[in-house]
């Protein structure tokens, strides 16, 4: 269909010698800027604001940000003019100018949404640098009902869309700006621009995405009497009762602010909480904390595979060393301590000693430096894992062993008081759980092995422990993580565990994209593996970067790019230029990370081993009473998930260990 009024589409806005000053102004730290862009990492993409921050859980305007470096400025100005915003002119941005960078890796896109009415002005401004991308945009329509983008029910959907090409501007406004959504599809490539389709519909040209930098420009609206918009579209305006409804990171902060009232009432849930963990923002206890000791001759060598691994994520060569080395030495650790006549081998029987110092490299340390890039890419909620939870009812206490980035937290039903704690080894991350909730609720989240003896037996009405089990090395580790979660359990409580399918369990279809990536550990056991993590470029080793940015790249010099040397060669001040903007648009190389995958028979029997190590460290601690049980094993989007149940009556809660 055509497009709807007020979209505007200026192409070749830009130079490409503007193009590379600008990407180098926003990329490069320290390139022509007052301060280095402050980079936030978002699901799918990164952000960084500039004159005011916009607050993406409450969508409005909160806050000062830097103001842009010269080289988008200027162009910031001139697209301002093209635009028809007010005070804007050739040589000046306006003073009430809002910008925002987004950074997208190849494929990444925005969800649909329309930018606030109340905080901006009539007018939407957008650059375009890199790749181009198609803009799609929809509006409700009259006749019948079609799900909308929050889950509800709305209007079926006009369409239309648009090709951004590179260097380009974009210009909404009126119609376009205030009365329709739009957003950029994720996918790997765009409909060709020329619209050519088959008898199908399909396109018969496509053409391939690349990283694409955008910038995006609009005006702060001023104080004064009155709603901020009175526009003629009031379902998509905020001022007028309408908009989107919550994002994800208002309900998030909802649900921390409920359990946070829950955890300061008498009784209940919130009582155990305080006595099950230590209140500190991030506390640091056991097997997390420091590495084990072994005089052993094949532990020492397993460490010493281990520190070059850590010290090169990205080398194959040295990943598989140290995994073949530090799974041969453990399995001669876990065969000393066999017992007896009659007791079961070793490989099978819980050992929750602490983590061997491959697990440690490969494992705990790549999450420590992909944490920044890899916390902004876990935001959906599973929905047996949603299920789960609701099922343990309004008031339960819910116990996240490996809680990754925190986003089960949000779980926690605010209006009736459940409360979720969480237990982290890798500290990047818990710090993201941690910054993720208000002040305050930071509490819940310990830095712990999933094996330390941190949690009081008995206090939890569900543990779940999603996508952990499958980076533990033997048979052993894995089964006492699982009965330290049945031992967390109260009385009719549930543990769920989910691991990774081995890729010949998987349909045809997955299995041979996994089979591409994930590198069979040649030395290892049945179902080890390799498994890369790709980060978008300008992400590499950027662990612990504040708010989740990537680690900047050295400042360059930067020299004018007006203008060429002799023979219409770059100078050597521009070609140092250009080898760092080159540098800036390349991809880290992977980082390798351990997992044991399973077979659905696998995890059963493992679980069978830690429900029964359970019972029998509940019988020793004098708790006659109190029994453990595999509830069920079923596979789930590639992953095997096994429930674990408590079974006995009423019992005091003690201490694990």
């Amino acid at each position: 269909m055509n497009l709807p009024p007020g979209v505007r589409v200026l192409p070749e806005f830009v130079s490409s010698l503007e193009e590379e000053d600008v990407l180098a102004s926003l990329l490069l730290a320290g390139a022509d800027a007052p301060s280095s862009p402050v980079w936030e990492g978002l699901a799918g993409r990164r952000v960084a604001h500039f004159g005011a921050r916009f607050d993406y859980a409450s969508r409005a305007v909160g806050g000062a940000a830097p103001p842009l470096p010269k080289a988008a400025a200027a162009v910031a100005a001139r697209a301002a003019a093209a635009a028809g915003f007010a005070g804007g002119g050739s040589s000046a941005t306006p003073p009430s100018l809002q910008a925002t960078a987004n950074d997208y890796p190849p494929g990444s896109g925005i969800h649909w949404h329309v930018d606030t009415h109340s905080p901006f002005g009539p007018t939407i401004a957008v650059l375009s640098f890199g790749s181009g991308a198609r803009l799609d945009l929809r509006q409700p329509a009259g006749g019948g009902t079609c799900r909308g983008g929050n889950g509800g029910t709305v209007a079926c959907w006009r369409r239309a869309g648009v090709w951004l090409p590179p260097r380009s501007l974009l210009v909404l406004e009126g119609e376009a700006r205030h009365g329709w959504e739009h957003a950029i599809i994720a996918r790997k490539t765009d409909p060709h621009p020329d619209g050519r389709v088959d008898g199908e519909g399909n396109p018969l040209a496509t053409l391939r995405r690349a990283r694409r930098v955008s910038l995006t420009l609009r005006t702060l609206r001023p104080p004064g009497p009155g709603p901020p918009c009175a526009c003629a579209w009031p379902t998509l305006c905020d001022a007028q009762g309408g908009g989107l409804g919550p994002t994800r990171d208002a309900l998030r902060k909802a649900a921390y602010q409920g359990s946070e009232a829950h955890a300061q009432s008498a009784g209940g849930p919130a009582a155990v909480a305080a006595a099950a963990a230590v209140q500190r923002e991030v506390v640091v206890v056991g097997a997390a904390a420091a590495p084990p000791l072994s005089s052993s001759s094949l532990a020492a060598a397993a460490a010493a595979a281990a520190a070059t691994a850590a010290a090169n994520p990205a080398d194959l060569a040295a990943a598989e060393a140290a995994a073949v080395t530090g799974l041969a030495a453990l399995r001669a650790e876990e065969d000393g301590q066999k017992g007896g006549e009659g007791e079961a081998p070793a490989t099978s029987r819980p050992s929750p000693a602490a983590p061997p110092s491959f697990e440690r490299a490969l494992v705990r340390a790549v999450y420590d430096r992909i944490a920044p890039h890899f916390a902004g890419t876990r935001v959906a909620l599973w929905p047996q894992v949603t299920e789960f939870v609701a099922a343990r009812g309004p008031t339960a206490l819910i116990l996240d062993v490996g809680c990754g980035n925190g986003k089960y937290l949000s779980l926690a039903a605010p209006a009736a008081g459940c409360a979720v704690l969480a237990g982290e080894p890798c500290r990047a991350l818990a710090a993201a759980a941690s910054a993720s909730g208000p002040p305050g609720r930071a509490g819940c989240i310990v830095v712990s092995d999933g094996l330390d003896p941190v949690w009081r037996a008995g206090v939890a009405d569900g543990v779940l422990c999603v996508a952990v089990v499958h980076h533990l090395a033997s048979p052993g580790r894995r089964a006492a993580l699982v009965a330290r979660c049945a031992r967390a359990l109260a009385p009719g409580g549930r543990a769920l565990i989910t691991a990774w399918a081995r890729p010949d369990t998987q349909p045809a279809g997955k299995d041979a994209a996994r089979a591409g990536r994930w590198r069979p550990l040649a030395g290892g056991g049945p179902g080890d593996f390799l498994v890369p993590w790709h980060e978008p470029p300008g992400w590499g080793g950027g662990a612990g970067a504040a708010g989740g940015a990537p680690a900047p790249l050295p400042p360059p010099a930067r020299p004018p790019m007006r203008g060429k040397g002799p023979g219409g060669m770059l100078t050597p001040d521009q070609r140092a230029v250009q080898s760092e903007l080159d540098r800036a648009r390349q991809p880290p190389p992977a980082a390798w990370r351990f997992y044991h995958c399973f077979t659905g028979e696998e995890l059963e029997g493992e679980a069978a081993a830690g429900v029964a190590a359970a019972g029998e460290e509940a019988a020793r601690a004098g708790e006659a009473r109190v029994s453990y049980e595999v509830v069920r094993v079923f596979l789930d989007r590639g992953n095997w998930c096994v429930e674990v149940g408590r079974r006995d009556g009423e019992m005091e809660a003690v201490s694990m260990g």
